[in-house]
């Protein structure tokens, strides 16, 4: 699985096959790396060397809804994540993903590993729901993230501290947020 540049300078990867399309990409800030999800029924997201081409890592979050029995929802059977949004940090070592059980996360690249649970209360998220937007600071100290109901979570650089929880007014033709950026 390889990331190329052909004549025409169009970048293409490798693994991806002609009839399925990239949900989301996204350059680290050094340009070094991207972040890539395939539209597909997979989950997986997959972290790519700009220089060789390159499949670095692949990214499966699991669901926090699965296996759980107080939920509002029926689930019969484990809970299938779909990645609604990401981020890579400047340096590409981390990824933030935003997901459809109103959770989001850092994942460190190295190692595959979630390294967090981001949600915007004191309780975890009972219901599905996508997390459509998230975002890093420039300098890696902060992380965001868009929940349903138009709450915007604040959380350190790791995304192991709610710093703080912004509500969007809803209403007829608000309360969706759908894109972050942080300078």
């Amino acid at each position: 699985q390889q990331l190329k540049v052909t004549t025409e300078n169009i970048l293409k990867l490798g693994s991806f096959e002609p009839f399925r399309e990239s949900q989301f990409a996204e350059f680290s800030g050094d340009g070094s790396s991207l972040l890539t999800v395939q539209e597909s029924d997979d989950g997986i997201a997959r972290l790519w060397s700009c220089e060789s081409g390159v499949e670095l890592c692949s990214l499966r979050p699991a669901s926090l809804l699965s296996g759980r029995d107080d939920l509002s929802l029926a689930v019969t059977a484990p809970f299938a994540v779909f990645i609604e949004s990401i981020a890579l940090d400047k340096t590409g070592r981390y990824a933030l993903l935003g997901l459809n059980d109103q959770t989001a996360g850092v994942f460190d690249c190295e190692t595959g590993e979630r390294l967090s649970v981001m949600y915007p209360g004191e309780a975890l998220p009972d219901d599905y729901g996508k997390v459509r937007a998230v975002a890093f600071s420039f300098d890696g100290s902060l992380t965001l993230a868009a929940f349903p109901k138009g709450k915007i979570g604040f959380f350190d650089g790791t995304g192991s501290l709610l710093l703080a929880v912004l509500q969007v007014p809803i209403g007829r033709q608000r309360g969706k947020v759908v894109s972050l950026a942080v300078s």
